[in-house]
């Protein structure tokens, strides 16, 4: 089905052999796919994900992307078609910080101010 060829990463594969198909190279392009994650489809101009571009930016004091950095998980796109809800993960920690590894107090502290930030914008949503 239609639906089906536009979801998760068969719609990255078409794409990638279109653009590759347009340049006329005398070189190949093979895709092989090891693991995939589906895509998260939200709504990012809500206002759920509007109050939380106001909070992140306001505490780190830069310009907020709604992209996933860092570890991906699989389980949200399953939340995600079970609920019938937009999925927001708030950066609570700085992504430089793997496992294993101490962040310092600051990464705390902003991860604090963050989810203070973000519930008083939840707050002001009529």
């Amino acid at each position: 089905t239609a639906a089906a060829f536009w979801s998760g990463t068969k719609r990255v594969n078409h794409h990638l052999k279109e653009v590759f198909a347009k340049i006329k190279s005398r070189n190949s392009l093979s895709i092989h796919q090891t693991e995939a994650v589906d895509p998260l489809l939200w709504n990012h101009k809500g206002p759920n994900f509007q109050a939380a571009r106001e909070s992140v930016g306001r505490v780190l004091k830069q310009n907020v992307e709604c992209v996933r950095q860092g570890t991906c998980y699989p389980v949200l796109s399953d939340l995600q078609t079970v609920f019938d809800k937009d999925i927001l993960l708030l950066p609570v920690g700085y992504y430089e910080v793997g496992q294993g590894k101490e962040g310092n107090i600051k990464t705390y502290i902003d991860g604090i101010k963050i989810v203070l930030s973000y519930m008083y914008e939840l707050s002001k949503i009529k």
